[in-house]
Formats: C-alpha cells, structure tokens, sequence
C-alpha cells in the first residue's frame, strides 16, 4: 500500500524524469507521517515501496540506507529520539525522529 508522501515521491519522479528516487525524501518523508522509527524497520519498509516504481531496480543495502540516515542526522535533520532494547538482545535499538 502506498502511502500519501509515497504518491508524491513518485509523482515528482514522473514529472522530472528520473528513475530512482532520493533515499532522504522517502525517510523524512516516512518519520514525518510515523514520528519516530529505527533504521531497520525503515529499511524494509522502503524496500516495500521500490516496485511500486515502475523503472527502478536496484534497491539500496543496508549500509547504503543507513549511511543516508547518518548524512541526515549530520546535517540535522533527524536525532535519535530514544533508545529501545533490540529484539536479539545486545545493543540497544536507536529510534530516529524528524529534528
């Protein structure tokens, strides 16, 4: 299911021509519609939204994903809102929000 800011994204990708769209439009896009989340979860939910498009192909990794949320957090435009625990144990989990 395609949500609103989805709509958009691929709107704005049929308007101006291109074939993949902006990993950082579709996270702010997504926390700004959830309000917080953590990045594997974001992840594969943007993994659910790639076929929707009809001329991508190559969804990005997940270090290729996280990297674009460290850009974002970096210029300030996403923190960590909190901390949770992780669902194997260990590390805790990292939940970013829209700053």
């Amino acid at each position: 299911m395609v949500t609103t800011f989805e709509e958009d994204i691929i709107t704005r990708l049929k308007r101006f021509g291109r074939s993949e769209p902006r990993t950082s439009a579709w996270i702010l896009g997504h926390l700004a519609q959830v309000g917080e989340d953590y990045p594997w979860n974001m992840w594969r939910g943007y993994l659910s939204f790639i076929p929707s498009i009809e001329r991508y192909t190559r969804p990005p990794s997940y270090s290729a994903f996280w990297r674009v949320l460290y850009e974002l957090r970096k210029e300030g435009k996403i923190i960590i809102a909190r901390y949770g625990p992780s669902s194997r144990g260990g590390i805790a989990r990292s939940y970013y929000k829209l700053a």
